[in-house]
């Protein structure tokens, strides 16, 4: 490979997508910058050039991964004035997303597991709490409006996050085809018949 060929933004993608495909498959843990490069067909140099060490190439596609999470709320935001509405844009844009990048799922379920006192570990927490702040808001805001029940919100996101954890779960384990087309509707319709005010 060539210097222009090193120095191309499709390499560093690619960089990603191969580091990302290897944590889901096997854990962050188990997974070496040989194996990276070797999945790219660069050589370790060509790494370096754009990441410090896997550390830093992990923080990177954490990082990616917030931004995507932040974007996808604003649209969800958007996209529905009242609470049952967010919930289902809420597990519809999951859905969606986990169709389109099954493997996300893996990665996600796995990259829970990291150690919160590194910077992984951090930036995953940073990934909770930036969906936790959202999701708070918005049971804040359902209260106010009367849509859910007063101090009900611990319930809703209890329920969602197991929700969130269930979809990863058949995700990673490819049983998806148990989701059935209305599912957002059904759980969102569960999750509020329990938050009635």
């Amino acid at each position: 490979m060539n210097e222009t060929e090193a120095n191309s933004p499709q390499i560093r993608a690619q960089l990603l997508k191969a580091a990302f495909e290897l944590i889901a498959e096997k854990g962050i843990e188990k997974v070496s910058v040989r194996e990276i490069v070797e999945r790219v067909n660069v050589s370790k140099p060509v790494l370096y050039y754009y990441f410090k060490d896997k550390e830093d190439l992990c923080s990177q596609l954490y990082a990616q991964t917030i931004e995507h999470m932040k974007e996808m709320y604003t649209c969800i935001e958007n996209q529905s004035p009242n609470f049952r509405g967010i919930l289902v844009s809420f597990i519809e844009h999951r859905l969606c997303e986990l169709h389109r990048e099954p493997k996300s799922a893996q990665f996600l379920l796995r990259a829970m597991g990291t150690d919160r006192e590194t910077p992984l570990g951090k930036l995953m927490y940073d990934l909770y709490v930036t969906g936790r702040d959202f999701v708070l808001e918005k049971f804040r805001l359902a209260e106010e409006r009367g849509e859910i029940r007063k101090g009900s919100g611990p319930y809703v996101a209890f329920t969602l996050h197991s929700c969130h954890l269930h979809i990863l779960t058949l995700f990673a384990f490819g049983e998806q085809h148990m989701l059935t087309q209305d599912f957002a509707e059904k759980y969102a319709d569960f999750i509020l018949e329990g938050a009635k005010p």
